[in-house]
């Protein structure tokens, strides 16, 4: 098996910003955020050493700005560096929660102040209208102090709104999880995918790899429960790769682990009745070959590589059983599917034809990149 990327989206090195340069950001943290907008410009034309360097010099001006550790960890999901990219995506994770925690703070001392102007104006108020009958100029103060409470009441400041502040946390648990996926941590990766999906509903990258996870780790109905999800929030969902998991779903196969092989229904009691073809035989000669068709997740996931099958054909040359003996799960199901459409003159003892059981083998292969 061979892994080269998952999904394009998982690995494409450009930047979205997380947070911005608001209102109360330190002047370094603005030299950042600045410094990692040039960084996702040098990273879209290809230029990933100014890209990388440019993040470098964000992070010495702030630590904890996420999107230069999100940044980083896509070049290094780029390099291959799955261990380093998953600290990357740590580290944004952790510095986001800071930030957040920097807006509540932010948010309750504004609403303090808030409340305290309004207590003042309010005392001013109350102080014109006892005095309002003995001024001619009472009225219009106390007109103006009421459009100054009316502007206060109504003013909600800078600070982002809830959504603003959950969808790039949704954006880096997607990262978080791809790292989880290339080091082979699935259950892992699957709450990441999940709690992406929370935050940034409208993600399609994200219900992708998840149904693929839970299709690889046999979790078929999961599979595709995640695609109709995403379906319900009107995104486009791949219609290959759903059929697939469809056909899967309704497969009569059993077995699928290492103690027991995936093969057709009834395969035992079908091989029991079959015979090793031998050099005293006449082959089986092959009239129909059907290829296999490349399921869509394991395209997807790039997986290849070659497929091991042990077929019974039977005394009217058709394909009647087949087991998986070796190759990636991912590829077996569609390895039998293409083998039981196999025609064949039927193989000869004597004469006469007779239900034989042989090796057959499958390969899958991508275009390289």
């Amino acid at each position: 098996m061979t892994w080269r990327s998952f999904i394009v989206t998982m690995v494409v090195v450009s930047l979205a910003p997380l947070v911005g340069a608001e209102v109360g950001r330190s002047s370094d943290t603005k030299k950042a955020v600045k410094l990692c907008n040039d960084a996702g410009d040098a990273l879209k034309n290809g230029r990933i050493e100014d890209g990388r360097a440019l993040l470098q010099k964000a992070l010495i001006l702030a630590p904890d700005l996420p999107d230069a550790h999100v940044g980083l960890g896509q070049i290094a999901m780029a390099e291959k560096r799955y261990e380093a990219a998953l600290e990357e995506f740590e580290r944004a994770e952790a510095g986001y929660r800071v930030y957040v925690n920097e807006l509540i703070e932010r948010a309750q001392k504004n609403e303090n102040a808030k409340n305290d102007e309004m207590m003042r104006l309010s005392d001013s108020m109350s102080q014109l209208s006892v005095s309002g009958a003995k001024s001619r100029t009472a009225p219009m103060d106390y007109a103006k102090l009421a459009n100054q409470a009316q502007r206060l009441a109504s003013s909600d400041g800078p600070l982002p709104s809830s959504h603003d502040l959950s969808e790039p946390l949704g954006q880096i648990f997607y990262f978080t999880g791809n790292a989880l996926f290339r080091l082979g941590r699935l259950p892992e990766a699957v709450e990441y995918y999940k709690a992406s999906a929370e935050l940034s509903p409208r993600n399609l990258p994200t219900y992708t790899n998840l149904a693929i996870v839970y299709w690889k780790t046999g979790q078929t109905e999961d599979a595709l429960a995640t695609l109709a999800r995403a379906e319900g929030q009107g995104l486009q969902v791949d219609p290959k790769l759903k059929s697939d998991l469809a056909a899967t779903k309704a497969a009569p196969l059993v077995g699928g682990s290492a103690s027991a092989p995936l093969a057709t229904e009834g395969f035992e009691r079908e091989i029991a009745n079959a015979v090793q073809l031998t050099a005293a035989m006449t082959p089986p000669e092959r009239i129909k070959k059907v290829d296999p068709i490349y399921p869509e997740a394991a395209r997807l996931s790039r997986v290849e590589g070659r497929v091991v099958l042990e077929a019974v054909i039977d005394e009217n040359g058709n394909v009647s059983a087949a087991r998986a003996v070796s190759g990636d799960p991912s590829l077996a199901k569609a390895s039998i599917y293409a083998v039981l459409q196999w025609r064949y003159r039927p193989a000869q003892a004597e004469g006469k034809p007779v239900k034989i059981r042989m090796m057959v083998q499958m390969d899958f292969a991508l275009a390289k990149p």
